[in-house]
């Protein structure tokens, strides 16, 4: 009898010892604004005022979890899915988890693998330590870092993806495959970056290749450079990228398809500074210039062009999780530039919001 009570009392104790070395987490983001737009209308080029996601963050629910698998390794999985706040529709149709859907294998000298939907390493790096902004939400204050990271888009289904961190080095890969019949490289996609962060200093580099449905490809290579001094933080990043798909000119413009022999190019620079006035308060200024060639419009070649872009954004925290933001963007385009901005050749933008992290 006393023999089963100290088996019981072990398994309990057990079973409660691996309880504990496994979690899930339920976590989001709800973010909504009100916005004022100029030249908001393609044909009329007229004003508008609408509520929309958030300035920097679209809204966001999603599980994460973790098993202790013991020496070291743990078993993990990300769902993620985005929601439209103002209206509680999916931020994509049909895809609950539209934004990040992976499993894997993490191991503290091997790194991590995993596999699934999930987002390239340079769109990581524009959302994490590089782009001022997080890449933020609105087209008019992220239309660099999303149309040149993401390479077509921000995540690939059926990819690959490997991390590990080397002393002050950080590495990651990543495969996006087709699964193509007639051609394993329609819809392909790779990615690599390498970072180094010691102290205040860090600086990291990486490239996206990725192809469409009829295997042109598009390909981007990207530096930055990020010091902290103080309450203050610099930045500082450059793409540069050949785009035979079509993707950066139907994302800024809603042009045509390019033809192979004249690709849309782009060098793009983009600098900012984040300052913390008080421990409640977050001042953030972001530029962002393009020099493009090869422009397609709607009608046809427009050749080359310049865009640029300033950003303000100030940010005040009631809470931990909660804060109140304004911003105002100002975009201004010349010459082919000009078709990436309906009814005009500049566009302002302001808005007020509430964000919301749990």
């Amino acid at each position: 009898m006393y023999q089963r009570i100290l088996v019981a009392g072990a398994a309990a104790l057990l079973s409660t010892q691996v309880h504990a070395q496994s979690s899930v987490t339920i976590y989001g983001v709800a973010d909504v604004s009100i916005r004022y737009l100029t030249h908001a209308d393609r044909a009329t080029g007229r004003s508008k005022l609408s509520m929309e996601n958030g300035a920097v963050s679209n809204s966001r629910w999603g599980f994460r979890g973790v098993e202790d698998l013991g020496n070291g390794l743990s078993a993990l999985f990300n769902l993620e899915g985005g929601m439209n706040l103002d209206d509680g529709t999916q931020s994509t149709a049909g895809r609950i988890f539209n934004r990040q859907s992976f499993m894997g294998l993490s191991s503290r000298t091997a790194g991590t693998l995993t596999f699934g939907l999930q987002n390239n390493p340079l769109f990581d790096f524009m959302v994490g330590p590089y782009d001022p902004m997080t890449l933020g939400n609105y087209s008019q204050n992220s239309w660099m870092g999303t149309v040149f990271s993401v390479a077509g888009r921000r995540g690939k289904d059926n990819s690959i993806k490997y991390t590990n961190t080397f002393g002050d080095f950080r590495v990651a890969a990543f495969y996006g495959m087709g699964e193509q019949p007639d051609n394993h490289r329609k819809n392909e996609a790779w990615s690599g970056t390498v970072s180094y962060t010691k102290g205040p200093f860090s600086t990291g580099g990486g490239f996206v290749l990725t192809h469409d449905a009829l295997g042109n490809k598009q390909t981007v290579y990207n530096l930055n450079v990020r010091y902290k001094l103080g309450p203050a933080t610099l930045f500082l990043g450059h793409f540069n990228s050949k785009d035979h798909t079509g993707f950066v000119d139907a994302f800024l413009n809603g042009g045509a398809t390019p033809s192979a022999t004249a690709p849309r190019r782009d060098n793009a620079w983009f600098t900012g500074l984040t300052y913390d006035v008080m421990p409640s308060l977050k001042l953030t200024s972001a530029f962002y210039y393009d020099r493009s060639k090869n422009v397609r419009a709607v009608q046809g070649d427009a050749g080359e062009g310049t865009r640029y872009a300033l950003v303000l954004l100030a940010d005040y925290y009631l809470s931990r999780r909660t804060t109140l933001y304004a911003t105002v963007d100002y975009n201004k385009v010349k010459d082919a530039a000009r078709v990436d901005i309906p009814g005009g050749n500049s566009q302002t933008g302001v808005a007020i919001g509430l964000r919301h992290r749990f």
